[in-house]
């Protein structure tokens, strides 16, 4: 018995999944080369507005304006991280599912697209993880980095937001001596 029997496609089958496969694959790595890029993009915009809105010599109009960008920058980076994630995702199960009607488990020892890899490999990772890791017990290294890079968007907002109110309130620089 052939592999493409094992896998229950015809040769022909197997040839246009194979196909399918190499395409999701590569707009898969698009997509979360494009997510990790975003958070980047989005806080160096940040930097910048974030200096003129705290500076002393900027008009109080333009420290406003400067924060408010930063806040709408914060939501535009979380929609559009959120977004990459999604279609990296189902990227990922479709080249899940052309795994398993491939059976490329034989050819691989695993799916290796599926989120449940080999559960003894993830075990020893995150042991020997641990090892290294200032925050031991939080399991920080398991974290989703997604929802991480989400809260410290989150925090920008917080900030932008408080510099506009020490602004409007208060007046003045918020760093002047």
């Amino acid at each position: 018995m052939n592999e493409t029997e094992e896998s229950g496609a015809s040769p022909k089958e197997a040839d246009q999944l194979l196909a399918v496969w190499q395409a999701v694959s590569q707009r898969r790595i698009a997509y979360e080369t494009m997510m990790w890029q975003t958070p980047a993009l989005g806080m160096t915009a940040q930097a910048f507005l974030l200096t003129l809105a705290l500076a002393t010599d900027t008009s109080d109009v333009a420290r406003i304006a400067s924060a408010a960008l930063s806040v709408l920058i914060s939501i535009m980076v979380i929609q559009l991280l959120g977004k990459h994630r999604k279609f990296e995702m189902l990227d990922t199960l479709t080249l899940e599912e052309i795994e398993i009607r491939l059976n490329l488990v034989t050819v691989a020892g695993h799916f290796p697209h599926s989120r449940n890899r080999n559960p003894s490999r993830q075990v020893f990772l995150a042991r020997e993880s641990g090892r290294s890791a200032l925050w031991g017990p939080m399991r920080f290294w398991e974290m989703s980095s997604f929802a991480l890079w989400c809260y410290g968007q989150y925090l920008f907002i917080v900030a932008a937001a408080a510099i506009i109110v020490t602004v409007v309130v208060g007046g003045g620089g918020i760093l002047s001596s």
